[in-house]
């Protein structure tokens, strides 16, 4: 029975597993880029050479997407490739399509995209799930034009059928980032390691029950290991040692700078960007981080802070506004982001959809 007691304004993750994935970005991915060449607004070969020459980094590195190949029905890679693919594509094709490319077609790859931030969002608030059934409706009513135009499109699945629903498992479940097969595909390889290991075929059973249970121990019960949140894989140096376009008012006594830092197994380093408010779906608040700060314990983060604002294709324009130090506690998304470019005005895209009531606080010194 659905829980509807909704004293809390976000639904953040559950350990519940079900399969709110779906191949329909994969498909209509590739039809989009299909349609689009077929008008002749795109060429493919651009469009590969771009994809293929775009700086990729961190966590998006691993995950490199695929080129796109018109003899095949749906793009090419893995779950997480496809996933970066998407949120990229609108960046590349604002650099290759003319004005005059057809809107349905855009509007439907735009749609595409804004499913993929709810698939990967860690949480929602409960006006979320409205937005993302209504999203769904939109994006099917598109899809029925754009199959209307061009014949060839991808034919209906049930795939389709099943993003219907995906506003109830939303509430039922909590965020598809923790219900999607993705998790259980990632804890699966778990086992496929320690059969490929242990060479024991006689009772792999046990052997895999033995090594699972040890795992899930090892995790559970930290008393006998000193554990730390925080860990350095950059260089550390003092406040002395900066240049001097750093304000070194907003240093004290103490105060230890580095240029990477690892909090709670997330890496952050010096040219990410970390969203400090949420105005609106379209208008938010930025900053480029220049330094690390570790006080007294505590990561803080120097932000050159930026005005964005989402443009038609998705992406984001940066204005600069001011520095500060910000708390890492009080950022709204713990997620970083990569610049898409070196200019005073920088780019960069959402890896997933953001909530508008979290909370921000901004420290002084």
């Amino acid at each position: 029975m659905r829980n509807t007691d909704f004293t809390n304004t976000l639904l953040y993750r559950k350990n519940c597993y079900i399969d709110p994935s779906n191949k329909v970005a994969t498909c209509d991915g590739h039809e989009i880029i299909r349609s689009l060449a077929s008008t002749g607004v795109l060429s493919v070969t651009a469009y590969n050479d771009l994809l293929s020459n775009l700086r990729l980094e961190d966590y998006e590195s691993t995950d490199r997407p695929l080129p796109v190949n018109l003899k095949s029905k749906q793009l090419s890679g893995k779950a997480m490739s496809v996933a970066v693919h998407v949120r990229l594509m609108p960046f590349l094709l604002s650099r290759l399509v003319a004005d005059d490319a057809d809107p349905d077609l855009l509007d439907l790859l735009f749609m595409l995209c804004k499913l993929n931030e709810y698939l990967l969002a860690d949480c929602f608030s409960v006006a979320d799930s409205v937005d993302f059934e209504e999203l769904v409706v939109d994006y099917l009513q598109c899809r029925k034009i754009c199959k209307e135009k061009y014949p060839e499109f991808g034919k209906n699945t049930p795939k389709l059928h099943f993003l219907e629903h995906y506003s109830e498992q939303l509430l039922d479940f909590g965020p598809f980032s923790c219900t999607g097969t993705a998790r259980c595909e990632s804890r699966h390889r778990d086992f496929v390691n320690w059969s490929e290991s242990s060479k024991n075929f006689i009772n792999i059973l046990k052997t895999l029950g033995t090594k699972n249970q040890k795992k899930m121990a090892s995790r559970a019960y930290t008393g006998f290991f000193s554990t730390t949140q925080i860990e350095f894989p950059g260089k550390k140096f003092s406040p002395a040692e900066c240049s001097d376009s750093v304000p070194k008012y907003l240093f004290v006594e103490g105060d230890t700078l580095t240029d990477k830092i690892i909090v709670k197994n997330t890496k952050y380093k010096i040219g990410h960007f970390v969203v400090t408010n949420v105005v609106s779906e379209n208008v938010l608040e930025a900053g480029c981080i220049m330094k690390i700060v570790v006080r007294h314990g505590h990561v803080y983060l120097l932000l050159k802070r930026y005005e964005c604002a989402r443009t038609k294709f998705r992406y984001f324009d940066a204005y600069p506004m001011d520095m500060a130090l910000v708390k890492y506690s009080s950022i709204c998304d713990f997620k970083p982001l990569i610049g898409r470019s070196e200019e005073e005005c920088p780019r960069f895209l959402l890896h997933h959809h953001l909530p508008t009531t979290l909370p921000l606080t901004v420290i002084d010194n």
